[in-house]
């Protein structure tokens, strides 16, 4: 499963076997569909002011994570973190 924050780009590059997307609004839908993230990032998740992307393991690689991390800093600007929960130890 994927989350896909970042538009289009990132779709085509990263997703290109999607053809159909849906958009998920719930906590619990997040939860259900990551049981293994955090709860700080969940909640991140759901919030329309934050672009946080997703994606399976196997899909982590050099270009892949240079394609992210260049979107999130594109995208820097339109995103309000909530940060008010501590971190995971």
């Amino acid at each position: 499963m994927s989350t896909a924050a970042h538009g289009e780009k990132e779709k085509k590059i990263l997703h290109p076997e999607y053809t159909n997307w849906m958009s998920i609004d719930k906590l619990k839908d997040y939860k259900d569909r990551y049981p293994y993230i955090s709860d700080r990032i969940l909640e991140n998740l759901v919030k329309s002011d934050v672009q946080i992307s997703v994606i399976p393991w196997s899909k982590v690689n050099s270009s892949n994570l240079r394609l992210l991390i260049d979107l999130t800093f594109n995208n820097r600007s339109k995103c309000n973190y909530d940060l008010s929960r501590p971190m995971m130890k």
